[in-house]
């Protein structure tokens, strides 16, 4: 998470939806964003940790259509296959070279994308760190499971989406591609990778975002 005292705004970086880029434009000295306990913290946490002051600030995430999240984080994972562990520890420092969940990266390493998908989105194998492939709105919903985030930016617009939030909070800059995915990307790129085993498997797993925000295949 990422928290601006002097512009009131708190970001819950949902993971691989453009939330490096977000938080380094928040963190930059004009808008003032310092990190605020776990990088890849929920709405529930912030809501735990600060309590009533929370209302106090205007809350912001990324959301991205479920089916090309999955890819990205597949490409993302397997990202020790073309870049060393020196390479990998100064985009990700302390990382130790590693790609995390490793359990996850040497899976992807190791086995094509429908099988991937199979064994880390439909399997209830005991894995650590399992929360950071969540349904989206796990991490930006409330107790009673709705968005409880004030302001959503869709990974799809992100520059119309960020030009307003900038507006409306103050914020200066425009937004850097940090951590992009390296893979040739369209609107629909994604779809190439998915038979209908792994297509079912991702509308089951991701069920209520594609409800909430209207995305489909």
């Amino acid at each position: 998470m990422v928290i601006g005292f002097r512009r009131r705004f708190l970001f819950i970086h949902v993971p691989k939806c453009a939330g490096e880029s977000i938080a380094a434009i928040l963190r930059h000295e004009a808008n003032g964003g310092v990190r605020l306990d776990r990088k890849h913290a929920t709405w529930s946490d912030a809501k735990a940790m600060l309590g009533e002051d929370l209302a106090s600030l205007t809350t912001l995430a990324a959301v991205r259509n479920p089916f090309d999240q999955v890819v990205s984080f597949y490409e993302h994972l397997r990202k020790p296959l073309v870049m060393d562990a020196a390479a990998i520890e100064r985009q990700f420092p302390g990382s130790g070279g590693r790609i995390t969940p490793v359990w996850a990266s040497e899976l992807a390493i190791g086995l094509d994308f429908p099988a991937w998908v199979r064994r880390v989105y439909a399997s209830e194998e005991p894995k650590a760190n399992r929360m950071i492939f969540a349904d989206l709105g796990r991490w930006i919903a409330g107790p009673d499971g709705r968005i409880a985030v004030q302001r959503v930016l869709r990974f799809e617009r992100l520059a119309d989406d960020w030009a307003d939030t900038a507006r409306a909070l103050g914020l200066q800059g425009d937004l850097p591609h940090e951590n992009a995915s390296m893979r040739d990307r369209g609107p629909y790129a994604y779809r190439v990778r998915y038979d209908a085993a792994t297509r079912a498997i991702v509308e089951r797993h991701f069920a209520a975002t594609l409800a909430a925000f209207s995305y489909a295949f």
